[in-house]
């Protein structure tokens, strides 16, 4: 998932975000957001709008009456939830300055019953608070369903950065399987995925 910020004009912000291929945004509550500062997690923004449509990339213009020389954070989340953010830009207007940030979720080991994930999420981010999970699936799955997953696990700690394993799995060799990563309980709540095949794989 990726966001990307620009200034339009003294009073405005454009934003453009490219989620997942398997995103609906509209149908799955994403939203694009405005806060003040750098970390806005648990805060009511200064503006949110509902992503519309289910392509998978959109843009949005913010329309703001307080664009000042401060920060601001333009974010994009992928669930009704204000802190299911998957990708954010801490702008700083004085300056011209944007500072994008994606959740990273990436497999540093494997074997036939085991995988291990490194994850750096955005920064202030909470996962055991916001229920943050990952799951698999086999192949490379055109939605997030749960009746085909091969296993989820909920977080139990609040770093942003961490490794963490999923355990006692049936890996077939040489097969296709796709790890993804979720911000909050939704299964279509996923911020970024690996598609690998087992013995050896390839991120996305």
């Amino acid at each position: 998932t990726l966001l990307e910020g620009a200034l339009a004009g003294s009073r405005s912000l454009f934003a453009s975000y490219h989620a997942l291929p398997a995103a609906r945004p509209e149908h799955e509550g994403a939203f694009v957001a405005l806060w003040e500062g750098s970390i806005p997690w648990r805060r009511r923004p200064l503006e949110r709008y509902r992503a519309r449509g289910d392509d998978p990339w959109g843009e949005r213009l913010l329309r703001t009456q307080l664009l000042q020389e401060l920060p601001y954070t333009i974010a994009f989340g992928v669930a009704p939830e204000n802190t299911a953010l998957a990708a954010l830009v801490n702008v700083n207007p004085a300056q011209g300055e944007f500072t994008a940030h994606s959740v990273e979720f990436s497999l540093e080991e494997e074997g036939v019953d085991f995988l291990e994930f490194a994850v750096r999420t955005l920064p202030g981010a909470a996962p055991q608070k916001e229920r943050h999970w990952f799951g698999l699936w086999p192949g490379i799955p055109e939605r997030y369903d749960p009746s085909r997953s091969l296993g989820r696990r909920f977080l139990d700690q609040n770093q942003n950065m961490f490794r963490t394993s999923l355990l006692d799995l049936d890996l077939e060799f040489s097969r296709q399987y796709t790890a993804a990563y979720g911000v909050s309980e939704a299964w279509s709540a996923v911020a970024a995925t690996v598609t690998f095949t087992s013995g050896g794989y390839e991120a996305s």
